[in-house]
């Protein structure tokens, strides 16, 4: 059991920070409530978890695969993000509060363009394939067990203070600031994730 603790740090540091998945659920609880942002969070959990299947199986470790979904996914984060901070700049609410993170089979579809949800499940595998010998027998049903309760309990804590926010971000001007303020956070993760691939391909 101790040695799937660092593998299990290893997936709840990069699921509870800052992301575009974690991003999308907190608008989705804002927009919709603990159904939509439920719903999301299957996508994402779902999506996730046939990456990181694939990933076990050693299928996309390809580096200029990587490199290409890293930058073309980080891109059209990017693309997204403006699109958002354009409509809340125009106080366009109707615009933030669709999105990929409408439904579970769009929020699972958007995992495969999602540049930070390659890198994890690529870490996880390659985390797991570097258990010991007594340990290796079960090391991916153990990943993709970790993999799916902490990326559903990460999820939640975000749709919880998503929800939380809620009455606070009733107020026009609060809402517009803070989605603003998100869209500069998804901006910039999108752009560091796409130029962090290009640079690894020089």
């Amino acid at each position: 059991m101790r040695h799937l603790l660092p593998l299990a740090a290893l997936i709840f540091a990069a699921a509870i920070t800052p992301g575009p998945n974690n991003y999308l659920i907190l608008r989705a609880a804002l927009a919709g409530g603990a159904c939509a942002a439920t719903r999301a969070a299957m996508g994402v959990v779902a999506g996730g978890a046939a990456m990181l299947l694939l990933a076990l199986a050693g299928v996309g470790q390809s580096a200029a695969l990587g490199r290409a979904v890293g930058v073309g996914g980080g891109l059209w984060l990017a693309a997204l993000a403006l699109a958002q901070l354009r409509a809340a700049w125009r106080g366009d609410r109707s615009a933030n509060d669709g999105g990929p993170a409408a439904g579970v089979w769009r929020m699972a579809a958007f995992q495969w363009l999602n540049p930070k949800a390659w890198v994890l499940v690529s870490s996880v595998a390659a985390a797991a394939a570097t258990l010991p010998a007594d340990a290796a027998r079960f090391a991916p049903a153990a990943a993709l067990g970790l993999f799916v309760a902490l990326s559903a309990l990460c999820l939640a804590c975000w749709a919880i203070a998503g929800r939380a926010a809620s009455n606070w971000l009733r107020d026009t001007h609060r809402r517009r600031a803070f989605e603003l303020a998100m869209g500069v956070v998804l901006l910039v993760s999108a752009l560091s994730l796409a130029l962090r691939a290009a640079g690894g391909a020089a």
